[in-house]
């Protein structure tokens, strides 16, 4: 039932920041959550999207581990934690490389075809040269 995201969104960074009115404010996968309302006894931590009123993400944290969210938000992640800057850099990458890789390809089968071309040209002269 569980789909492996599910395990990895669990292991997600969740960061704790202080608000301006001297609250804590939650993010989590980039989403930002005001505090709604804490359960003391087990130390449960109801959360909603600050984003915008009518945004219904929720959060649930549990001493500081986030529960469970329904990442049912209205608007893209607002707050990129570092590691999302981290894993941004890492996108680039692949198509510095495949680019890269292509140029290569490229510049190998132009030899290939000067190569072939040469040696065509090659047998041409040692065919007339027989006559």
């Amino acid at each position: 039932m569980f789909a492996p995201a599910q395990a990895r969104r669990d292991m997600s960074t969740i960061t704790f920041v202080p608000t301006q009115r001297g609250g804590t404010a939650l993010i989590f996968d980039g989403y930002r959550y005001n505090k709604v309302r804490c359960n003391n006894d087990k130390n449960v931590t109801y959360w909603r999207c600050s984003k915008n009123r009518n945004c219904p993400g929720r959060a649930v944290t549990v001493e500081n581990r986030v529960k469970k969210t329904n990442n049912k938000h209205n608007h893209p992640p607002e707050a990129p934690l570092p590691h999302h800057h981290h894993h941004h850099a890492h996108q680039h990458n692949p198509f510095l490389n495949m680019a890269a890789a292509a140029a290569a390809a490229q510049h190998a089968a132009a030899q290939m075809r000067a190569l072939h071309n040469h040696h065509n040209h090659h047998q041409q002269q040692q065919h007339q040269h027989h006559h």
